[in-house]
Formats: C-alpha cells, structure tokens, sequence
C-alpha cells in the first residue's frame, strides 16, 4: 500500500532486535519470478509496503536494496571509461579508469543521498533523496573524438586524456553557476525541445558504436572492408589460417577484430554476432519472466550470462575468456594510484559546456522523478532547493571526478525503476548503494574481470543501454508542448544537422575550413574548436535546436470568424496535424455552422450513389455509357446529382475551404465522367473520395472539439459553482466576525465606562477612606438588622400572651349561665336583643 503526500516520513513502527537487522520487506515479491502468460486479463500484482525517504529499512534489507541499485547502474558505469579507455594501449589504465569511475560515484553518491544543508544560506548540497550518481554518456562521444584526435597528432594516451581532465574541470563550474539560476529561467533557457534532441543525438551516436563492439570490435567494425592507411603494427591473416602481427601496406587488407580473447576473426563472424545476440536474448528473457530484483539487473545478470557462456565455449579450440587481465590487476586499487597530466584544450569547452548543460537539465528531470516516486511534493520551495542542490552537486561533483582522474558525472535515472518497482525510497538504500560502489571500485580485480570481457558479449549489453538513451531522448521530446508544427520543424532541422554530421563527419572536417600553416595560435584554437563543434553531431544539434527556439514565435490559435447569428463562442483550432489531403488553404478554417457534421453525412449519401453512377459510365468509356443507358437519362442524372452539389455548396458556403473543395472536385469528377476521357475521370474521382474523406474527418475532429469544449464548460461551470459556495461561506465568516467585533467593541465600551467610573470614586476621596465609610455604612446596616430581629422576636411573645389571654376570657364567658337556661352565648346580649339596648342591663363582652 502506497501513503499520501509527506515529507518523507513514515509510519512507525515497533523496534526490535530483528527488524533493525533483516527488516519487514516482502522478499517474496522480490525475488519471486513471474509468468506472465498465466496471469489473468486485468490482474494486478500485490507491492510491498511503501518506505519513505527517512524510513528505516533494516540492515540486510538496505543492503539488498543498495545492492539493487548498484547492478542497475553498474553497466552504465563502467562502459564509458572502458569505452575512452580501449583507446589505450595500457591495461592498468584500462583498469582504473574503470575503478576510479566506482570509487568516485560511490562517494559523490553518498553526499547527494545525504544532502548537507549550507549554513546561513537558503542553498543546500545534494539533493537529500535517493538519487544516485554515474559517469555521464554525454562526455563520450567528445572525448573519444578528442583524445582519439590528438594521439594521432602524437600526443600519448595520458597526455591527451589529461588534457580532457582539466579541460572539464574547469567548465565543471557551469553547472555551479547555473544552480543559482532561478529554476524558472533554467526551464525556459534549456527547453525539452533542446535536451530531447541532444540527448537522442548523444543515443544514436552511442547505439552504432554498441553495434561496431558486437560484431568484434571499434576498429575492425570501421575498417571492416581495408585499412583506411598503411599501418606498420597490423595483425593481418597469415598462412595456413594463422595472423601475423607485421607492418601492413596493402590498403585491400580486412584487419581481423582482437579484444575477443584468443577468438581472432573478421567483423561480423557468426560467434561474435551469436555471443552479442545471446546477452540481448537474456535481457528481454528476464524482463519478460524475471522477478523484480532480476529485472532490475537485467543488464548485469545478462552480462554474466554471457561471460558464463564464453567461459564455456571454444572457437576451433580457441577460447572468448583468458585470465590474464585479471591476474595481473592489482587486488586493491584507490584513487590517484594512477595520474594523468592535467592541461587544457580550448577548442572543447564549447562542447563542454553543452554537455555540463545537458546534464544539469537531466538532473532537473531526474531529481523530480526521484521526488514524484516518494511521494514527495514537487510545488513548494523545498522541492527547488533539492533541484538546486542536485545541480550544484553535478558541478562539485564534475570538478571532484576530473581531478582524481575519472570521467565527468551526473544524476542517473536508472534508480527510478528501482524505486517504482520496489516502494523503497529511504536513503538508507542509497547509502548502501554508494557503499556497495565504492567497495567495488576498492577491488582491483573488478576492473580486471570487466576488460576480460570479450567485446562481442559488451556489445550486445551496451546496444540496448545506449538505446536506452535514445528512448529517454524521445520521452523528454514528448514533455512540454509535444510534437507541434513548430517543434517538428525544429526537431527535423535539428536531426538533419545532428544525424548528418554524426554518420559523416568528414562533410565539416574535410575541406569546410582547411588549415593555414601562417594562422596564428588563437586563430587556429578557434578553427579546432568551431570544426569539433561541426563533427559532433550533439552539439551541432543542440546549438540548432537552441537557435531556432530562440528564433522561431510560438504558434498561437488562428482566428476564428463569428457568425452573423452566432448564439454562443466557439472553439479554437488545436494544434493537431490536419487530416491528409486536407490543402494548405484550408489549414487555418473553422466551420463555424452548428450544422456541418449533418451537411458532411448528406454530402456523403448525395455523392456516392452518383459517383457510383458515373464511375460505371467512366469506366465503359463514353460509347459504353452511351450503350449502357441512354444519354438524355446519363444527362438527367448529372443534371440532378450537379442540382444537388450546387445546393449543398450553397448550404455549406460558410463551411470553409474543405466543403468548397468537395463541392469543386465534384463538379470536376461529373464532367470528366460526362466529356472526358476514363483515365481523368478515374483520377477525377479519386481527388473527390480524397475530399470526401477530408471532409468527413474534419467533423469528427470538430465534433470532438465541441465534445471537449462541453466538457471544459461543465467543468468551468462546476468549478463557478463551489466558487459560488466559497464565497457565500466567506461572507457567512464576515458577517460573523462582524458580531464579535460589535461585541467585542460592546464590551470594551463597558470596560470605559467601569475605568472612569473608578477614576471618579478615586478622585472624590483616598482609597482607604472610601473603604472606612463602607465599613462604617456596613456596620449601620448590620445593628439596624439586629434591632430588627429583636423586635420581631418581642412581637411573637407579645401574640403568644395574648393568644392565651383570649383562651382564658372566651373559657369563663362559656362558664355564664344563660337567661334561657342554657349556657350565655360568648359575647353576651340575650337573643333578639342588642348588646347596648333593650329593658335590662346585659352583661360586659370582652372582646379578646
């Protein structure tokens, strides 16, 4: 399972013992073949866990994984230095150079997996992801041109490579400036335009050297019909099927191909184009069939394969392998045990600064792949300082790489595949991979078993690697704008020059610019130079395609007509290639109608029948036509089928040059049909089924083109409808801050108020005087609350008493008899008679 965006962590997970020493990968899925011929239509193959950039991998399982990255790219370590190298003749620099290009990578691989952030600047160096670094296949092409160039002008090995040394040394600061250019600028200054074509040219030059190794070797494959000159160390065929090693004068003379083992036979023999064929064979064998670790190192498993089979086979008792490089390389090996001389070429900067340029761009590429792969953002300024890292690392590590005697680096892509096939991103793989390198680079026999390997079998493997290269040059051309009109243009006068001068560089070398014996110093380095520039074909290329990117406007959409009745815009033209047949008139057309899909189907169904009609008559000639139907019915339906062209064209008149030319090549056909000859009206058919077609492709594509502006617009409309939503939630948000502002305004009003308040009452007088008189107010307050109680408690002894006096008064007045004889009724008085009135005296009522 795969994690969302981060910034390289992961989830954590419980430590022990044993996972900090074998890990929890899926080694099954690693090492697991497959058979794909079982697989279900629509299967998916389950993929371990995702680690990312700061996961810890355990011991064996970085292991593993460093291991894998290091057989990806070991192939394309060690063919550039062994390619500059065979133009030695001394098999111990053969062999360091092979050496120095491992030790060097493994150490300038660990800095830019680490990235060292730079104090007090916002800059760091390396990039900090898994990206791994290798020797550059840009550098190859020039600097076997140019170290080839000067031993022939007698400059030894050393001296001449030496002078390369120092020569990119010191362009190796390019690539150090460039990295503080803004990413921006170095995007638009180096389009894919201009790398796409450069880094197809640098393929192409590379996969026809691939094909001279598998069939024997570089020197046999280019003299493979004589000797270009008399050559006084020639191994030439002898009696009796043996070769001599004697001065050669016959220019007729094939040399035979060496660096084979003990096979000596010309270019192209059968077991040399059958041991290429069997390391290619094993590539695809193990891409198609082989587990995930295989696959990986397909190149290197394939290369053994190859190895194991020279081993094995012999050539009329002659055998492919011999130890005796190996035995005598030296068991270890470290950097500067062999020098070179360093100076300087003036006519190879210019091409030094293209390659250094090229590479910096691959970086770019190559570090955002890394990033998009660990799942990493790509928008944000940290992703800018890790391109610029990687850029500033490519130029340290250029200047590193030339003074311990090895060839010019950049940032390999070959670790991608790793990352995609495998979900590990953690740079604890890519430590293990720099320390996996540099212990192969430690082992001087490594070296040894890599020159031991017959160039046939190198070739097959290094076909398909340097085509590799021309498919990353075709991938980067597909980025950008694509294949437009105007990019084709730029890519054709750019293949033109590139391809031209790579497959024959004597058409700039050979009497473009002779040289004069009088030129001055600097006037004969700036004829080098400019002549180095024209037989490379890369930077011929480059150059090209630089200018004219430069030079060439951007196609911008053609105007579109509007109709008179228009109710709605429509859309533009694309930049697509028009159908065939389709005249130059009428690329730059729209048919504005809403009915011209319609009109083209009616344009069909009225023209075939007729076409039909008049072919026959065409092909019986006019007699036959004549014969075969009367000639006022043949006029009749001309008349008709012309009648009804006439009126499509005036329907479709808005329709644009390709229903004009439907119309006009119809006309034409009928009256070839009717007053011509068969052959015209053959030919005059045929332009009409070509306009035919025209037209009808020219729907479509305007059908999908409504389709897609329908789409754009629903989703134009989608996206107006949650702007719609975002603002009426942000003005939902304002209003509410309104409220807690008036509340918050509220409150701090009362605050004022209560400050001056308090203010007054400090004012009027002393604070402990203010204090004295409450406690004085309190204390009152408190002894009138006293008084109170008591009163109250008085009151209710007060109501008991008489409660119980009144008890007592309405208890006797009950004792009284009465004048009736019964008891007195409280309150006296006889019955009848009032209380105060009457003829006697009445008793006193109490009244309790």
């Amino acid at each position: 399972m795969r994690f969302g965006r981060s910034n390289g962590g992961h989830e954590k997970k419980p430590f022990n013992l044993r996972t900090a020493l074998v890990g929890d990968f899926d080694y099954g899925f690693l090492c697991m073949p497959r058979w794909p011929f079982c697989r279900k239509p629509g299967s998916k193959n389950s993929e371990p866990p995702f680690y990312g950039i700061n996961q810890s991998l355990g011991v064996l399982t970085a292991l593993i994984m460093g291991l894998q990255h290091a057989l990806a790219m070991a192939g394309g370590l060690v063919t550039p230095p062994l390619l500059v190298g065979m133009l030695s003749d001394d098999p111990f620099t053969k062999s360091y150079l092979i050496q120095a290009s491992l030790l060097v990578c493994g150490i300038t691989t660990f800095i830019q997996v680490t990235g060292f952030d730079i104090p007090r600047t916002p800059f760091k160096w390396g990039s900090g992801l898994l990206s791994v670094m290798g020797v550059s296949f840009a550098s190859v092409p020039l600097m076997t041109s140019v170290v080839k160039s000067l031993i022939e002008q007698g400059h030894t090995f050393d001296e001449a490579f030496g002078k390369m040394l120092g020569t990119a040394a010191i362009c190796a600061v390019w690539p150090v400036l460039l990295s503080f250019m803004p990413y921006k600028a170095l995007r638009r200054t180096f389009p894919p335009i201009v790398t796409g074509v450069t880094i197809f040219l640098i393929g192409a030059k590379l996969v026809a050297t691939g094909f001279k190794y598998w069939g024997g070797g570089v020197f046999c494959g280019e003299n493979y019909k004589h000797l270009p000159a008399p050559t006084l160390d020639c191994l030439i065929p002898g009696p009796n099927g043996t070769t001599v090693t004697a001065p050669c004068f016959n220019a007729n003379i094939a040399p035979m191909c060496r660096d084979n083992g003990e096979v000596v036979l010309p270019y192209g023999s059968g077991p040399y184009v059958g041991m290429g064929l069997l390391v290619f064979l094993s590539i695809i064998i193990i891409e198609m069939f082989g587990s995930p670790f295989m696959r990986n190192a397909s190149l290197v498993l394939a290369l053994l394969i190859g190895i194991a089979v020279a081993a094995a086979v012999r050539v009329d008792g002659k055998r492919f392998l011999t130890g005796t490089i190996v035995r005598a390389a030296p068991p270890i090996v470290f950097l500067w045990v062999k020098t070179f001389p360093l100076g300087f070429y003036p006519p190879a900067v210019l091409p030094f600064l293209i390659v250094f340029s090229i590479t910096s761009v691959e970086t770019v590429g190559d570090v955002t792949a890394t990033a998009e792969l660990s799942l990493l953002d790509v928008d944000d300024e940290a992703h800018v300082r890790r391109i610029r890292g990687g850029i500033l690392h490519d130029g340290i590590s250029g200047v590193f790489s030339a003074l311990s005697g090895s060839m010019p680096l950049t940032t390999f892509a070959q670790n991608n595949g790793v990352i995609a096939l495998t979900n590990v991103a953690s740079r604890q793989a890519g430590w293990a991979a720099a320390g996996w390198l540099f212990l192969w680079g430690l082992i001087g026999k490594f070296g040894g078993l890599v020159l031991t390997i017959p160039h046939c079998v190198l070739g097959g493997a290094t076909s398909f690697l340097f085509a590799s290269v021309v498919t990353s040059g075709i991938k980067i051309l597909m980025m950008g704008d694509g294949f437009t009109r105007r990019n084709r243009f730029i890519v054709s006068c750019s293949l033109a020059f590139g391809l031209g001068v790579s497959f024959v560089p004597q058409w700039a070398t050979n009497a473009l610019w002779p040289a004069n014996p009088a030129a001055s110093s600097g006037a004969a380095s700036v004829r080098l130079a400019i002549l180095l520039v024209l037989e490379t074909g890369f930077c011929l290329g480059a150059i090209v395609a630089f200018l004219l990117n430069l030079a060439i406007p951007n196609e911008t959409a053609a105007a579109i007509p509007k109709h008179a009745d228009a109710a709605r815009p429509r859309p533009t033209r694309d930049d697509a290639m028009p159908p065939y047949g389709v005249d130059d008139s009428a690329k730059g057309t729209m048919l504005d109608s809403p009915d011209t899909m319609r009109m083209a189907k009616d344009a069909a169904a009225t023209a075939r029948p007729a076409a039909a009609t008049a072919a026959a008559a065409a092909a019986a000639g006019p007699r036959g036509a004549m014969a075969a139907a009367p000639r006022a019915r043949l006029d009749e339906e001309n008349e008709i089928a012309k009648g009804r062209v006439i009126t499509l064209t005036s329907n479709i008149s808005r329709g644009g040059a390709p229903a004009k030319t439907l119309a006009q090549r119809w006309l034409a056909f009928v009256d070839a049909a009717q007053n011509g000859s068969p052959a015209s009206a053959e030919d005059a058919y045929y332009r009409f089924l070509l306009a035919l077609a025209d037209m009808e492709l020219l729907g479509r594509k305007l059908a999908a083109t409504q389709a897609a502006s329908r789409r754009e617009l629903e989703t134009y409309e989608h996206k107006r409808q949650e702007l719609a939503a975002s603002i009426a939630t942000a003005k939902e948000v304002i209003e509410a801050k309104k409220q807690q502002l008036a509340e918050a305004r509220l409150w701090r009003q009362q605050q004022e108020e209560y400050e001056v308040l308090r203010r007054a009452i400090t004012a009027v007088a002393p604070r402990h005087e203010t204090q004295a008189a409450i406690d004085a107010v309190e204390g009152d307050i408190a002894s009138i609350r006293a008084s109170i109680a008591r009163q109250n408690t008085t009151f209710d002894v007060i109501a008991k008493k008489c409660a119980a006096v009144r008890h007592q008064v309405e208890d006797l007045l009950n004792s009284f008899p009465r004048a009736d004889g019964g008891a007195a009724a409280p309150g006296g008085g006889e019955p009848g008679g009032s209380a105060a009135g009457g003829g006697g005296a009445a008793p006193m009522a109490v009244d309790g």
